[in-house]
């Protein structure tokens, strides 16, 4: 038996509120019709403390009752920021990363040369690495977007992975950190394995891309050749992976047209992810 997971959960406590650190740097501007009641920037302050859970039952029950809200908060955190803002959320963060992309002049809203995106990539590099939270730190990793993903020209520019008692969150509050009790992803995955082939006292680190090639040799099957990952040798000792020809792939592209962008936005809209 085999259980395994690309993540594991964590608790968090506090959150980046990455849409506000982007707006006091002017990279981000939100659309001009955004409102928030005055009830509601009076409660704002309270909402850091134990009384959030009480207003928010209060919140409910009063969009329950008049189908509004007294805050700001979009359906869709896209539809509340301006299409020509500087910088962008690649996407809805779910763990401890986040993606940011420059809005350059080839997307359909851009306005930014490759001159000034440099100066907002080193920026922006420069802004979270001494960004901190009462004296400590808050982004832990660093990345530009070229070291984690090829050929696509929608990849972020920046992506960067908090510490973990803090993680980064999309959302309209004034406030740039926000108290929360709540489960993310982790960024360490999950594996449990029995079973006769399977050596119990294995302590072996594995990668995702080991997982496929130890559930073909537990199966007696036999693994493309052009598969990633390795056999965990500590897991299955005296066994070895055997290769077949691999059906001969074609490479797919990195490129969507206009028509397949949207459909995959429409599905990311309906997963919860835009």
């Amino acid at each position: 038996m085999i259980v395994a997971a690309d993540h594991g959960f964590m608790h968090v406590e506090r959150k980046l509120n990455v849409l506000k650190f982007l707006e006091k740097r002017d990279l981000l501007e939100f659309t001009e019709d955004r409102e928030t009641s005055l009830i509601y920037r009076l409660a704002q302050p309270f909402l850091n403390t134990p009384l959030k859970k009480p207003l928010k039952k209060m919140h409910e029950l009063y969009m329950s009752r008049t189908g509004e809200k007294l805050n700001d908060e979009q359906d869709n955190i896209l539809d509340a920021i301006k299409a020509d803002s500087k910088v962008l959320p690649s996407w809805k963060p779910v763990g401890r990363e986040i993606g940011l992309k420059i809005n350059t002049e080839d997307m359909p809203h851009g306005n930014v040369g490759e001159e000034e995106k440099e100066e907002i990539i080193e920026r922006l590099e420069s802004e979270l690495e001494k960004l901190e939270e009462n004296g400590e730190k808050v982004v832990e990793d660093i990345w530009r977007g070229e070291e984690l993903y090829q050929g696509s020209k929608h990849r972020p520019e920046i992506v960067f992975r908090t510490h973990e008692r803090i993680v980064p969150d999309t959302v309209t509050s004034d406030l740039k950190f926000l108290n929360t009790d709540s489960f993310t992803h982790d960024v360490d995955g999950i594996f449990f394995a029995k079973g006769p082939d399977i050596d119990q006292e294995a302590d072996e680190d594995l990668e995702i891309f080991d997982i496929a090639p130890l559930i073909y040799t537990l199966l007696d099957e036999r693994a493309p050749d052009d598969m990633k990952g390795v056999l965990p040798d500590e897991l299955v000792s005296g066994r070895e992976l055997e290769f077949k020809k691999s059906s001969g792939r074609e490479e797919v592209s990195d490129d969507y047209n206009e028509d397949q962008e949207e459909e995959v936005k429409e599905k990311l809209k309906d997963l919860g992810y835009m």
